[in-house]
């Protein structure tokens, strides 16, 4: 059986990365695999997190959390020596710059022949740091990943080869339901007669942009429509509050419904008119296969990698114009007349989870 070290870099709980982690993890021959997740914190609501890595626990895996509270170079010496002490056969870092490359030094001096590293985003705010560590986490990382090309541009750059992996779901979690849509509006007090627009992201995320979506309410209420914005994600702290306040500020709050984090994401796909994505770069964002495969017209920024565009629901659009051309676009643009059909179109792209496990079982026993 082989160990393999599955490293969140930066965080786990409810961002896309251990969205990821999660979905292939739960795919995997765990006959043929021991895995140990190493955390260095937890994101979101902490039960919610715990009960992931509980099924860590039932499947004879572990979890660990390293701390990075006590500063980078603790961090890296406490990985090293449990690296080390454990020998592992792989390490599978995710992250979306490569500062990972702190994580893939320590598997590098532990010994680990296999290091795994898997780009999550296409950008970032420090961006001569990332152009620094990128030039030893090339010559550290022996099986470079990516969620798309527009990603492992990013993290190795244009002279190092990199193997993309699909930002693979369970399909049929996600195949449209009509009295599950029935079930949901009512939970919501939303009704038929209602548009739903949708939103996944965690309200800590500044990259997410929700001051946008705020803007695309107040717009929407100025002009006295019948539309409700739903946010789904972890808020917390300072990020909710801005949130909250800038809705406020606008008196909007009455069209806005906070959900916070969710294990019924799929349902509540079920129960939206339109999903909407205004970020100002993402990797391959898994929330926006997600609601392709609920069939959901789906509204993005077109700063988002194209690669996520597999079917004809998606339609990019301009973040810098303000929200007036994304109300003009989801009137013009309704839901289709048979949302059950689009989880075959993504099937077809790849982004089944049981391809993307099966991908990773490969690389993990032979590599490239």
């Amino acid at each position: 059986m082989m160990k393999v070290a599955i490293i969140p870099y930066k965080w786990f709980g409810s961002d896309g990365i251990s969205a990821f982690i999660m979905n292939y993890y739960r795919t995997l021959d765990h006959k043929l695999f021991h895995c140990t997740l190493i955390y260095s914190s937890f994101l979101g609501d902490v039960d919610i997190a715990k009960k992931k890595m509980l099924e860590f626990a039932e499947n004879g895996d572990s979890s660990v959390c390293i701390s990075k509270s006590q500063g980078l170079i603790k961090y890296f010496f406490r990985l090293f020596f449990h690296l080390k002490k454990q020998k592992y056969d792989i390490v599978h870092i995710h992250g979306s710059s490569a500062s990972i490359v702190l994580a893939a030094l320590a598997a590098k001096f532990a010994g680990v022949k296999k290091i795994c590293t898997h780009a999550h985003s296409t950008g970032g705010n420090h961006v001569f740091v990332h152009k620094i560590c990128r030039i030893l986490l090339n010559r550290i990382t022996t099986i470079p990943l990516a969620c798309g090309k527009k990603a492992g541009l990013w993290m190795y750059g244009k002279k190092i080869p990199f193997q993309i992996i699909p930002n693979g779901i369970d399909l049929k979690k996600y195949k449209f339901r009509e009295d599950v849509r029935v079930s949901i509006r009512k939970k919501l007090n939303v009704s038929e007669n209602q548009v739903l627009v949708g939103h996944i992201g965690g309200l800590n995320a500044a990259v997410k942009n929700h001051k946008f979506l705020i803007d695309f309410v107040s717009l929407v209420k100025n002009k006295n429509l019948n539309i409700r914005m739903l946010f789904i994600g972890s808020g917390c702290g300072l990020g909710l509050k801005n949130v909250q306040e800038y809705a406020k500020s606008l008196n909007v709050v009455d069209y806005i419904i906070y959900l916070g984090q969710r294990n019924d994401v799929n349902e509540l796909l079920m129960g939206m008119d339109a999903f909407f994505l205004p970020s100002f770069f993402e990797g391959f964002p898994i929330v926006s296969v997600e609601a392709q495969a609920s069939g959901l017209p789906t509204f993005m920024s077109n700063t988002i990698s194209k690669e996520v565009g597999m079917t004809d629901l998606v339609h990019w659009l301009p973040i810098d114009k303000g929200p007036e051309c994304w109300l003009q676009a989801l009137e013009k643009y309704p839901a289709p007349n048979d949302r059950t059909l689009y989880v075959n179109e993504v099937e077809k792209n790849g982004f089944d989870v049981k391809h993307v496990s099966d991908l990773l079982q490969r690389i993990y026993l032979d590599g490239l």
